[in-house]
């Protein structure tokens, strides 16, 4: 039963960002340092996404794709008589 931590982190998170935003928004200096802090945390989560996404594998058009049922082989024996 994990699930009331997970609401109740929610709900804090939620008015605690609810507080900061009524502190910022009171003078546009603080409106403009929050929407600042704000975009810079977003760069930084976009620079560090860039840093650990692996290098994309090549896609081969040509190939053909993969049989849509999985063969097992299970009645191989019957086909050929020894």
């Amino acid at each position: 039963m994990i699930w009331p931590a997970g609401v109740t982190t929610l709900l804090a998170l939620a008015y605690g960002f609810a507080g900061l935003e009524r502190w910022a928004l009171q003078t546009t200096a603080r409106a403009v340092g929050l929407g600042a802090t704000l975009l810079a945390m977003a760069i930084l989560v976009t620079i560090a996404d860039r840093a650990n996404r692996r290098e994309r594998l090549a896609v081969d058009f040509d190939a053909r794709p993969a049989l849509p049922t999985q063969r097992l082989g299970l009645f191989e024996h019957v086909g050929h008589h020894d």
